[in-house]
């Protein structure tokens, strides 16, 4: 399969750099390999950021593809970025989900408001609103969690991420502070 040139703003190492420094702290530096439908992004942790060699600088650090037609950024192991690249290509052009998550543009504001309380359980209202454009849906969806078990009533199995999400933010907010928040906010 033929792939179409690399639209403007994402079509060299520059450039994607000049992106990236939008995303992550000041100073970030990175190794950037291209790939037919993005960057493969590898944080260079050295002093001596100059080089920019065939191999990943600090192994054991995950990777990141800017998607060179969106700009969507994803996050994916520490393999090897041309692996890594290869991944990435292979689920564009066979149409599967990217396998890595992303991390921005940012997707979901998920809002969390304690609606009931008792000795055994607390029951959240979970709001999810979508942040992108065009917008999903805005979803919501009553969590129950055990007091004693850490454990959602039923099972988010079959439930959309966002609500997986809440979840885990409410069960470690819990852990870190020992109190159960009355609402919350986050964003991913």
């Amino acid at each position: 399969m033929e792939v179409s040139p690399v639209p403007e703003p994402y079509r060299t190492p520059d450039q994607v750099e000049g992106y990236l420094a939008h995303i992550f702290p000041p100073g970030s530096k990175f190794h950037i390999y291209p790939t037919a439908y993005g960057w493969v992004c590898h944080p260079n942790l050295s002093a001596d950021n100059s080089q920019n060699t065939t191999q990943p600088s600090e192994p054991g650090q995950a990777n990141f593809v800017v998607n060179a037609r969106t700009g969507a950024v994803t996050v994916h192991p520490s393999l090897h970025p041309a692996l890594i690249g290869k991944q990435y290509d292979e689920a564009i052009r066979n149409g599967l989900p990217i396998p890595g998550d992303q991390i921005y543009p940012l997707r979901w504001r998920v809002t969390l408001q304690r609606t009931r309380e008792d000795e055994t359980e607390l029951e959240y209202q979970v709001t999810a609103a979508s942040l992108i454009e065009p917008a999903e849906p805005t979803n919501s969806y009553l969590l129950i969690i055990g007091k004693k078990t850490l454990q959602p009533r039923r099972s988010l199995i079959e439930a959309p991420e966002p609500f997986t999400r809440a979840m885990t933010w409410a069960r470690r907010h819990y852990r870190t502070t020992s109190k159960w928040p009355e609402t919350g906010m986050f964003e991913y």
